[in-house]
């Protein structure tokens, strides 16, 4: 990579600005049920691990959620569980796999929760809800998904949930995931990273209405996909960076993984260390977002 190559890029990493949500007075009325997602997060934490046999058992319980929430469910051959229409315009995923060694509360039990919960709240809604395998063995499905479904930028918005349960309200216990940017020193907010500046914008603008800080940081214009695996490459570890790399407007929604969570990819990862109240939080944002959307 040549110095000019190297300028441009710190320059580009430096229009990473971050939005921050400030909350309001009128607070959504979403009812969640947080009980479901601490059911949902414990019936999921054991090793999920891709081609294992927990991970069809980890399968077999999506789809029984997925049959008692109603719509068509559609299966593929990397074993992403899909409910609702294919040619719907939202599409709302998260990777029900995990690492071995690993019950996987957080990653990724945590996010399969909150799009069930959410699946459940819209139910009915042409929104499209995908529970990916093998995003821990090279976002397998996800890119399984988009190489085949044929037109992947049918989709006006794509929502990824990936790690969204931990939090830790003590001073200095986040760390920023992108050097060279200031972020929050506490581990209390919910981050959003998008490709496109009015849907990361749109969420920011709606978390007025839940109870917990969201920041949020669209990437910079003109900054394509090989940039992005040079500038910052701890963007592109979860199932939306296939949808990035086709241009489709796709945001990961995260409580930073590692960069709070001490027990990350350890077997330390259960479900007593979740913040079952921030989830709920979550899915009130989620459904707040998608409810606000006129290509619903």
């Amino acid at each position: 990579m040549n110095g000019k190559n190297i300028i441009w890029m710190i320059k580009k990493k430096r229009e990473m600005k971050l939005k921050y949500s400030t909350p309001n007075k009128l607070k959504s009325t979403v009812d969640v049920d947080v009980q479901r997602l601490k059911q949902i997060v414990e019936e999921l934490s054991f090793e999920r691990v891709y081609g294992n046999p927990g991970n069809e058992v980890a399968a077999e319980v999506v789809k029984k959620y997925f049959t008692d929430i109603g719509g068509e469910i559609t299966e593929d051959a990397e074993r992403n569980i899909l409910l609702g229409n294919l040619d719907a315009n939202i599409l709302i995923g998260a990777h029900y796999d995990s690492v071995p060694g690993s019950p996987g509360a957080d990653d990724n039990a945590s996010a399969v929760a909150v799009m069930l919960e959410t699946a459940r709240i819209l139910s009915g809604k042409n929104v499209l809800f995908a529970a990916w395998n093998g995003e821990e063995f090279g976002l397998r499905g996800s890119r399984f998904f988009v190489s085949k479904s044929g037109s992947p930028v049918k989709f006006k918005q794509v929502h990824i949930l990936e790690m969204v349960g931990y939090t830790d309200k003590s001073p200095n216990s986040q760390k920023s995931p992108i050097p060279m940017m200031e972020t929050p020193t506490v581990g209390d907010f919910l981050g959003v990273v998008g490709n496109k500046k009015e849907l990361v914008n749109k969420i920011i603008n709606t978390a007025k209405s839940v109870s917990i800080p969201v920041v949020g940081m669209n990437l910079p214009e003109g900054l394509s996909f090989h940039m992005i695996e040079q500038v910052s490459p701890h963007l592109l570890r979860s199932d939306h960076a296939p949808f990035w790399e086709e241009g489709v407007p796709a945001v990961m929604w995260t409580d930073t993984s590692e960069f709070r969570n001490p027990n990350y990819h350890k077997f330390t990862d259960t479900p007593d260390t979740l913040d079952y109240e921030f989830m709920a939080e979550v899915v009130k944002l989620l459904v707040e977002v998608v409810n606000g959307s006129s290509i619903i």
